[in-house]
């Protein structure tokens, strides 16, 4: 096969794999304007319209819904410890997540996720309505990462009617404050896989401005680590290592949370 006939085959798979790329995002409902890069920088905290964070001293009950981003990670725990060393009383963490976990998932988790939690650490994964316990004082949820995926068929609109259903139930719960977490974005073959992943983050973080719940945006954070760094921090271009999220998601959001830096030496380290 002469070069001409090679090059002309490879310009038609290419156009092919655009073609199909662009049906499939249409499948799901991105819209071509929202499909960008955002831009490397620090991370971007909107916080809740009313911030109804427990007073030092008060026991703070944290719960956490979402992906394996957040199952297999550290840094839950990493930040409970954290936040326990910047005010006193005491953090209670519960994890309601899941590996391959989408917003469907997370929409029939979400009333575990929005139970009544002791205050007690080691209790706080015990639904329970003995005196003591009451509904998680923040929930912090993330689902976009795999809502994204074309494997999935969660269109934008879908995703987001979940999560505002998400929202309804945990305000229904009596949580005090909900935070979408935009987590750390895909890199190379998983960013080929999502490729309209920036169009449900906005929807999602929309959302959860106009109802007046808390963002935590911390994909301009991820994309301003260096190649060499992502590359030994994220290795599979999804899941960041458990220093990674020590590096990056947890000082952000210890602070967003307690509305001040809380200092990680003072923090015990998760067993």
């Amino acid at each position: 096969m002469s070069r001409r006939r090679i090059a002309a085959l490879a310009l038609a798979l290419a156009a092919t794999a655009c073609l199909a790329l662009a049906g499939a995002l249409a499948r799901k409902g991105v819209p071509a304007g929202l499909i960008h890069a955002r831009a490397a920088g620090p991370a971007l905290v909107l916080p809740p319209a009313e911030r109804v964070f427990p007073a030092p001293g008060a026991p703070l009950r944290l719960s956490v819904l979402g992906t394996s981003l957040s199952a297999r990670n550290a840094w839950p725990r990493e930040l409970a410890a954290r936040l326990d060393a910047c005010r006193p009383g005491g953090t209670a963490l519960r994890v309601t997540a899941r590996p391959g976990a989408g917003s469907r998932w997370g929409l029939g988790a979400a009333p575990e996720a929005a139970a009544p939690m002791m205050a007690s650490p080691i209790t706080a994964d015990r639904n329970s309505a003995d005196d003591g316990a009451a509904p998680p004082d923040v929930l912090l949820v993330e689902f976009a990462i795999n809502d994204a995926s074309l494997a999935r068929l969660d269109g934008v609109a879908a995703s987001t009617a979940r999560m505002a259903a998400i929202l309804d139930l945990a305000q229904a719960a009596g949580v005090g404050e909900v935070w979408l977490l935009t987590m750390s974005p895909a890199w190379g073959r998983e960013r080929l896989e999502r490729p309209g992943l920036d169009a449900y983050l906005d929807a999602h973080a929309a959302l959860f401005r106009a109802r007046g719940a808390g963002v935590l945006d911390t994909v301009p954070a991820w994309r301003a680590l260096s190649p060499a760094i992502r590359a030994a921090e994220v290795p599979d271009g999804l899941h960041p290592t458990d220093a990674a999220t020590r590096l990056v998601l947890v000082p952000a959001l210890a602070e967003a949370l307690a509305g001040r830096p809380c200092d990680a030496s003072r923090a015990t380290p998760p067993e």
